[in-house]
C-alpha cells in the first residue's frame, strides 16, 4: 500500500465543472441585478464514488472507514485509513449545500475529508478559467480546450490524458491486372521525374501491391525514370 498513490490525478474524463463566481453586477443598495452573467469562472470538482474507488484501489475496501457527526449544523465527516494495524483519522466538514441539502452537506464533507488524505487536493491549484454563460448560467462549452490545459497544469503533467483517436486510413483499393498494366503504360508515358514521382506516390497510398505487382512497378519506374535522365 503506498499512500503517496492517493494524491494520483484523476482521468480527465472524471472531471466535472461547476460555475464559480460570475461577472454578474447588482445595485449596491437595492441588490437588483444591473449586468446579466455572462462569463463564470469553471471550478473543477470530482465525484464522492470516485473517491471511494480511489481508496478501495489504493488502500483496500477493508483498510478504510468513513463517519459522520453533525456539530453546530455543520457535517462532520472523518476518513480512517489502516496504516501498519492502526486506523488514523482525518476529518472536516461542510454545510447543508443549496441543492440536495443534508446529503450535499455528507458528500461535501467526504470529499473535504479525502483532500487530507492528498485526494484530488490538486484541483484546488487549477488557475481560474472564465467561460461563456448561456441564459440558464450554465457554460456553453463546458469541454473548451482551455480547461483541460488548466488540468494538466495543476496536475504537473501527470494527469491520464483523453484518449485521442487515430485518424482510421482509408482503405486501400485492390491492383487488378488490367489496372496495372494501365498505371505500367502511365508511368512509361512521364517526360519528367516529378510526373513519375507522382503515379508512384498515388499508386501507394491507394492501392494494394501483392509481391509481383511491386516488382513490376518497381522495374517499370527505374527503367522509366534512367531514360529520363539520359534524355535531360
Amino acid at each position: 500500500m503506498k499512500l503517496e498513490d492517493l494524491k494520483k490525478p484523476f482521468p480527465v474524463e472524471k472531471i466535472s465543472w461547476r460555475v464559480g463566481s460570475t461577472n454578474e453586477k447588482k445595485d449596491y443598495q437595492t441588490k437588483k441585478v444591473i449586468q446579466k452573467a455572462t462569463k463564470g469562472i469553471a471550478l473543477a470538482y470530482i465525484d464522492a464514488r470516485d473517491v471511494m474507488d480511489r481508496l478501495d484501489e489504493v488502500v483496500g475496501a477493508s483498510n478504510w472507514q468513513c463517519k459522520y457527526e453533525s456539530v453546530n449544523g455543520v457535517m462532520m465527516c472523518s476518513i480512517g485509513i489502516n496504516v501498519d494495524g492502526q486506523f488514523i483519522w482525518k476529518c472536516n466538514g461542510a454545510g447543508e449545500t443549496a441543492v440536495e441539502g443534508e446529503k450535499g452537506a455528507c458528500s461535501d464533507a467526504f470529499k473535504r475529508a479525502a483532500v487530507l488524505w492528498g485526494i484530488g487536493r490538486y484541483l484546488y491549484e487549477v488557475e481560474n478559467v472564465w467561460l461563456d454563460l448561456n441564459e440558464y448560467k450554465k457554460f456553453k462549452n463546458p469541454n473548451d480546450l482551455k480547461l483541460k490545459a488548466a488540468l494538466q497544469k495543476a496536475s504537473g503533467d501527470k494527469m491520464t490524458p483523453v484518449e485521442k483517436k487515430t485518424p482510421e486510413k482509408p482503405k486501400l483499393q485492390e491492383m487488378t491486372e488490367e489496372l496495372l498494366s494501365s498505371k505500367i503504360r502511365a508511368m512509361e508515358q512521364q517526360k519528367t521525374l516529378g510526373g513519375l514521382e507522382k503515379i508512384r506516390v498515388e499508386i501507394k497510398d491507394n492501392y494494394e501491391l501483392n509481391a509481383k505487382q511491386k516488382t513490376a512497378l518497381g522495374t517499370c519506374y527505374k527503367e522509366v525514370a534512367e531514360k529520363i535522365k539520359e534524355n535531360k
